[in-house]
């Protein structure tokens, strides 16, 4: 008797064990789950999910919800952009995140501050595009409608396909699939009014639901290039909060830091701003110290009578050049009346006598230009043309581009691996890195001074371009050495063949700093026998490039080679 008690409780143990997990797995349950699909004739999808969800007395923190977006498909792997729109718990919208990860964007429904249980109806909109195959020989829609990632049954599904309307539902040829290969059944999907309709009942946990819809040809057309922006766009949207937040805050600073100040100040004289050197005009103006800026300062300084340049016949450099040019210094570099740069470049060119040549400079000037770019740019901010260093504003925020970039670098390092959002975040620091690369260059700040100084370099290139013929010979008799003075200023500022063309034919001689007769005497031992303007600026122009291309080249002539035009 003892022993037969003692055999009925050992079976009532067993049969309590066995049928206690399956209490468990039933106390969290799907009681209904609705999928309406909506495709449009761009083959954009439109999903609403419906899902009746029974915690029952379970607590929960959040649910999730795992949409498939990679898959084969004719021996290929197809990729799905799935774009959550919004998510509701009953009637209220409710907190989620969504990311890839393994093929798989997993959408987190609840963020933990407040458990859920009991019965809860959760409603799923987002969009989704490449469902459609158009690769084929026909449209074919495949949806795993309900993924294989819920960890409870699911008692029923519906599936309800809207197709555009241009379709014949009649035409299309569906069929749904209940279960994971190589175990499958079938059905096929029934009309009910406008729509396809797909049903499946009692699926177990991981048990997965798809439908297929074989649609008629040429129905279904290839999004369009405004719908593909949209929907990567939409895709990306995670990419593109980086670079708005970096937009927003390039802008707040360019405003408070960058912007140049507006002047309203009107300028009725036509010269250029003489105050400044071509040099440091031509830096003002793009913020940019170039190696052309430099060289126009020996035309600059000719102009000003501290400089004579004659073009000398050369043997060449290894026979492939027949012009050399010859520097002259006509008087001694005055550190009160020339700006720091210029004296450089005088005391630099002639050290030990009054002469020199351009073979002889050449290979010479790398460090001094950098050194002469720094001058300018100094000069400059201590005369109230810039309020910072342009470069230094420039360098920190190239710095910090280099910074975002790396950031960026590295999220796409390992959101290639996870498929999480780290991806898109890679992308947003990248393209953020190169905002910051492009807004750099405006970052520089120049002063109402500058801007007044710009104003009246306007000015005089719209006067060098439509100025009247008789405001030009006025010039001619009154101001003779008006166009040989501001000819350096034509040049940087690019106006220097219009500005030669308006006086053809006015001036008897011209300037005598610039020689191209083989001599390099002083300037008062011989003149041009007959002047013409745009002769000569074309002569100036192919020198001065000459001498912009050699001054600083790393090619040093020899002795040997160098004494051909016969130095004295």
């Amino acid at each position: 008797m003892h022993f037969r008690w003692s055999g009925l409780l050992l079976i009532a143990l067993l049969a309590f064990c066995y049928l206690l997990p399956s209490q468990s797995a039933q106390a969290e349950r799907i009681n209904d789950f609705q999928v309406d699909l909506a495709l449009s004739e761009n083959g954009l999808l439109k999903v609403t999910e419906t899902i009746r969800y029974d915690f029952e007395k379970v607590r929960r923190s959040a649910i999730y919800r795992r949409i498939p977006v990679h898959y084969k498909r004719n021996g290929k792997v197809a990729e799905l952009a799935v774009n959550p729109l919004s998510v509701k718990d009953g009637t209220k919208y409710a907190p989620y995140s969504c990311r890839l990860i393994d093929g798989v964007a997993v959408l987190q429904i609840g963020d933990g501050k407040k458990p859920l249980s009991g019965l809860h109806i959760f409603r799923i909109h987002y969009d989704v595009s490449g469902a459609v195959n158009t690769s084929s020989t026909v449209p074919e829609l495949v949806w795993n409608c309900l993924g294989s990632g819920w960890s409870c049954p699911v008692d029923t599904i519906t599936v309800n396909l809207h197709l555009p309307p241009n379709i014949d539902l009649a035409a299309a040829k569906t069929l749904s699939y209940l279960g994971s290969s190589p175990v499958r059944s079938n059905s096929v999907g029934r009309i009910v009014g406008n729509i396809i309709q797909f049903s499946g009942s009692q699926l177990h946990s991981g048990q997965d639901f798809s439908c297929l819809a074989t649609l008629p040809p040429i129905l279904i057309q290839q999004p369009s290039f405004t719908d593909q922006l949209y929907l990567t766009l939409l895709y990306w949207r995670e990419s593109l909060l980086v670079p708005a937040i970096t937009f927003v805050l390039l802008s707040f600073l360019w405003l408070i830091y960058g912007r140049d100040p507006i002047s309203l100040e009107a300028t009725e004289q036509w010269q250029p701003p003489c105050e400044l050197t071509p040099a440091e005009l031509g830096t003002l103006i793009d913020e940019h110290c170039d190696k052309h800026d430099i060289t126009l300062t020996l035309l600059d300084l000719a102009a000003r009578g501290y400089l004579i340049i004659s073009e000398v016949p050369h043997s060449g450099l290894l026979g492939r050049d027949d012009k050399d040019y010859c520097f002259k210094k006509a008087a001694s570099p005055d550190p009160e009346r020339l700006k720091p740069h210029e004296v450089l470049l005088l005391s630099s060119m002639f050290v030990a006598n009054s002469k020199t040549h351009l073979s002889t400079l050449r290979g010479q000037y790398k460090e001094h230009m950098t050194e002469m770019r720094n001058m300018i740019y100094q000069s400059l901010v201590r005369d109230r043309y810039f309020v910072r260093l342009p470069q230094k504003d420039r360098n920190s925020f190239i710095v910090v581009g280099f910074l975002i970039l790396a950031v960026g670098a590295m999220l796409l390092v390992t959101g290639a691996h996870s498929e999480g959002l780290n991806k898109q975040y890679g992308v947003g620091f990248v393209f953020s890195s190169l905002m910051i690369f492009i807004a750099s260059a405006t970052m520089p700040k120049r002063t109402k001074k500058a801007v007044t100084a710009l104003r009246q370099a306007k000015t005089f290139i719209e006067f060098a371009s439509s100025g009247q013929p008789a405001e030009f010979e006025r010039i001619a008799q009154e101001e003779p050495g008006a166009f040989g003075r501001y000819l350096p200023y034509a040049c940087v500022l690019g106006c220097a063949e219009k500005w030669a063309n308006h006086f053809t034919g006015l001036l008897e001689e011209g300037p005598n700093y610039f020689r191209f007769d083989g001599s390099d005497l002083g300037p008062d031992e011989e003149s041009f026998a007959k002047f013409d303007s745009q002769n000569f600026t074309y002569g100036v122009s192919l020198a001065m490039a000459a001498i912009n291309l050699s001054l600083d080249s790393s090619v040093v002539v020899s002795d040997d080679l160098s004494s051909g035009h016969g130095h004295s």
